[in-house]
Order: structure tokens, then C-alpha cells, then sequence
């Protein structure tokens, strides 16, 4: 069967997302086949259920904004810290066309959790992305190499997604410059935190000094 362009994965996450919009509810599997004038058999060969379309969603808002990066000439040459505000900028940006949508789908998550669900395979992703970038900034000494927090270096980055996330759904200022200003000053925020301190400077003279000591005397001359 040669499939409907109109039933594509993307046509069928703009459908998914109008249909939720619209009707204030998830749709279910027939009623997105019947808009691709489908089977619900056809239209498990490229989604098995609706979970899995919502997880999709997701991703693809982030798969789209990393290849919008990898596409730009200049990416390559920011520092991290950069490439972690360009990815914010352009993640914000693919998220806007589904502000209704991403707004209902708050309205249905646990109160006890910060994101809905269906972004866990998204959140997989991004700290996959994270980890490259965290790697980045240790070699070029933009992140301090501090033991006790290496493992938490990627919770607070996780963290700043979850803010910025939030802050801008409820976000009213014009062409929402106020969560511009909320990703600028949340990544400077990360990075200072993750940045090389005086107690970095002051641990890296102790291990050199360890290191390179000079071996006492076992016999001292009068």
C-alpha cells in the first residue's frame, strides 16, 4: 500500500495534536485512521497506540531542533555554553505551534511529576545530548571536573529544561521575550554554577602539589 502524504508521521502528529486541541481529549486509533482514511490495522504499522504517538510528539520537537543545529555552519564553533542557549532558543521554537496542545497535555500529568509521561523517551534524548555537551565543556575546561557533583551535573541541567519549559507556558509577554530572557539567564546561571571556581583552583594547586611533593629525608646531616 503506498501511504497517504497526508498520514505521514508528521501529518499524523499535526493531526494527533488539532484533533486533542479541538475536542479537549485524546483522540483514539480509529479516529486518526479514519482521517488517513485508514484501518486501525494500517495505522498500527506506524504506531502501535496513541501512547506511543504522544511520546512521539516529543521527540520529534527535539529531533527537529538538534538537526536545525547540525545544519548550522556556525554551531559547531560556539562554546558550550552557547550551543546550550542555542539549543533553547530553537527548541522554544519548534515547541510554539503546539502551545494549546502542550498546555492540555499539562492540564492531564500527575501533580506529583514535572512533566507529563510521554516525554520520558524525549528527556532520554536530551540528556544523551547533555552528556555530549557536558564531555565538550570538560575538555575545554568550561566545566569544572568536580567529583562530587559529576553526577549531578546532569539533574541540573534537567532541571533548567523543566523551568524553562514551565516558564514559558506561562509566559504572556509579547513574542514571549520574557522566557528569552528566562533561557539566557538560566543557562549563565548552569554554567557558573558548572564553571571552575576559586575552590576548583584551590583543589587543582592541592592535587598538583600531592602529586608532584618532594620526598622527605630519611637521614638529615649535622
Amino acid at each position: 500500500m503506498i501511504q497517504d502524504e497526508n498520514c505521514t508521521e508528521k501529518s499524523l502528529i499535526q493531526k494527533f495534536t488539532d484533533y486533542t486541541v479541538e475536542n479537549q481529549a485524546f483522540p483514539k486509533k480509529k479516529d486518526l485512521a479514519k482521517q488517513c482514511n485508514q484501518s486501525v490495522e494500517e495505522f498500527n504499522a506506524q504506531f502501535r497506540s496513541v501512547k506511543e504517538l504522544k511520546a512521539q510528539f516529543w521527540l520529534s520537537r527535539f529531533e527537529e531542533a538538534v538537526l536545525t543545529l547540525a545544519e548550522s555552519e556556525e554551531y559547531d564553533t560556539y562554546a558550550v555554553r552557547d550551543k546550550m542557549l542555542a539549543f533553547y532558543y530553537t527548541w522554544i521554537e519548534e515547541l510554539k505551534p503546539f502551545r494549546a496542545y502542550i498546555k492540555f497535555v499539562f492540564t492531564k500529568k500527575p501533580v506529583y511529576k514535572a512533566l507529563p509521561d510521554d516525554t520520558d523517551t524525549f528527556v532520554k534524548s536530551f540528556n544523551a545530548y547533555t552528556d555530549t555537551l557536558l564531555e565538550q565543556g570538560k575538555e575545554s575546561g568550561e566545566i569544572a571536573k568536580r567529583l562530587i557533583l559529576s553526577n549531578q551535573l546532569k539533574k541540573i541541567l534537567y532541571l533548567k529544561l523543566v523551568f524553562i519549559l514551565r516558564f514559558w507556558l506561562h509566559d504572556k509577554s509579547e513574542d514571549y521575550s520574557q522566557t528569552d530572557a528566562a533561557v539566557e539567564k538560566s543557562v549563565h546561571l548552569a554554567f557558573d554554577i558548572l564553571g571552575k571556581t576559586p575552590i576548583d583552583t584551590a583543589f587543582d594547586f592541592g592535587k598538583f602539589v600531592i602529586q608532584n611533593r618532594i620526598a622527605p629525608k630519611t637521614k638529615t646531616e649535622n
